[in-house]
This record gives C-alpha cells, sequence and structure tokens, in this order.
C-alpha cells in the first residue's frame, strides 16, 4: 500500500508512547540468541504486467 507524503510526515510525527504494540510478540534475549539479519536482494525488482484468469489471480490474493 503507498503511502501520501503527508500521511508519511504524520506517520513520523507520531511519539513512540502513542503507538500502540501490545500485539506485538516480546522479544527477549531467547530470540535474539537464533535471531538472524537477512539483508535485502542488490538485484532490483522489476515491475511486470501479466493477465492471467480471474481464479488464478483470486488464489494468489488468497
Amino acid at each position: 500500500m503507498t503511502r501520501s507524503k503527508e500521511r508519511l510526515a504524520q506517520i513520523e510525527a507520531l511519539p513512540e508512547a502513542k503507538i500502540d504494540f501490545s500485539d506485538l510478540p516480546e522479544m527477549d534475549a531467547a530470540f535474539f540468541k537464533t535471531a538472524r539479519l537477512i539483508m535485502p536482494s542488490a538485484t532490483t525488482k522489476q515491475a511486470i504486467s501479466l493477465r492471467v484468469d480471474d481464479d488464478v489471480l483470486q488464489w494468489f490474493k488468497a
């Protein structure tokens, strides 16, 4: 989903105390023992246009 510059500015200005983190799992020391940093690929992604049957599109959306 794209965001407008105005909405991104509103999000950036939101104080951390106003953000609801209640649905995030706790990340304690045990989490970080097995955590791995995965950097994004250096390759760029290309936008394409592709025609598919509606049932195929619905399957991918599901």
